[in-house]
C-alpha cells in the first residue's frame, strides 16, 4: 500500500513539473524575452508599410528604418512606442551589456503637440548626456491613441566617431531601447526608464546591411533564441 501511494506521489510530482514548465513557455521570463513581427505596433502610414522598410519590434515599441530616397547618405528612422511619454533607441558599436558607449536618440511629443528629438551619448548606466554635435534631425512626430511616433534622420556615417555609431559599411551594432510614460521636463531632465521598459538585441546586427527575407537563428543567454526573419529582429531585456 505504501509503495502504491509513493508511486502516486511521484507521478503527481512529474505531472505538476511538466505542467509548470509548459505554462512558462511563450510567457514573460523577466530577463529573457523574444518578440516577433506580430508584436509590432499598428502602422497607419502607407509610407512605412513599404517592403523596403526594415523593422525591429518589441513588446510596446517598434523601430523602423529605410534609406533616404532623396539622399542615400542618410537613413530615416521611425520610432514608435505605446506611451504618451518619451521613446528612445541606441546604437552600440562597443557592447558592454548596458548603456555605456551607446549613441542614443530620444524623442517625445510635448503637451503643446510639438515633437522633439535629441542626440545623446551614454558614458555608463546613468542618464545619457547631450552630444556636443547634434546629428539627429527631426522630420515629424505625433501622439495618437496612446502611441508616440517620432520620425528622424541622420547620416549613415556622421563623422562623429567619438559619440555617434558609424552605421555605414555594414557596421554591426547592438541596439538598445527604452521608454517612459512621462515626457521629459527638458532635453537634459527626463525620468529614468523602468525595469520593464528597456532592452537590447541579443546579437549585434547591421542596420545598413540588414537583408529582408533572411532567416538566421542565434543562441542567446540562458538558452533564449534570437530569430532574424523577414526583416524582423527579436529583442532581449536587460537589467541595470
Amino acid at each position: 500500500m505504501r509503495l502504491v501511494q509513493s508511486l502516486k506521489l511521484v507521478a503527481f510530482a512529474i505531472i505538476l513539473l511538466f505542467t509548470t514548465a509548459s505554462a512558462h513557455q511563450g510567457h514573460d521570463h523577466g530577463d529573457h524575452d523574444n518578440f516577433s513581427e506580430s508584436d509590432s505596433l499598428p502602422e497607419t502610414d502607407n509610407e512605412w508599410k513599404d517592403p523596403a522598410v526594415h523593422s525591429m519590434p518589441f513588446n510596446g515599441i517598434t523601430l523602423k528604418w529605410k534609406e533616404d530616397p532623396k539622399n542615400p547618405r542618410y537613413v530615416i528612422f521611425k520610432l514608435s512606442g505605446r506611451t504618451r511619454g518619451y521613446v528612445s533607441v541606441g546604437f552600440c558599436v562597443v557592447w558592454t551589456g548596458g548603456m555605456e558607449n551607446c549613441d542614443i536618440a530620444l524623442g517625445w511629443v510635448d503637451a503643446s503637440g510639438i515633437a522633439h528629438v535629441h542626440d545623446y551619448f551614454a558614458t555608463g548606466n546613468t542618464s545619457p548626456t547631450l552630444d556636443t554635435k547634434q546629428d539627429y534631425e527631426l522630420l515629424s512626430g505625433n501622439e495618437s491613441n496612446g502611441i508616440t511616433s517620432i520620425v528622424f534622420k541622420r547620416l549613415w556615417d556622421t563623422g562623429d566617431d567619438a559619440q555617434d555609431a558609424n552605421l555605414e559599411h555594414n557596421q554591426n551594432v547592438h541596439v538598445i531601447y527604452a521608454w517612459h510614460e512621462q515626457d521629459p521636463l527638458s532635453s537634459t531632465d527626463f525620468h529614468k526608464h523602468g525595469d520593464g521598459t528597456r532592452g537590447h538585441t541579443l546579437k549585434a546586427v547591421a542596420i545598413k546591411g540588414h537583408q529582408h527575407g533572411s532567416a538566421s537563428t542565434f543562441a542567446g543567454n540562458g538558452g533564449v533564441t534570437l530569430i532574424i526573419s523577414s526583416g524582423v529582429i527579436a529583442w532581449h531585456r536587460f537589467k541595470i
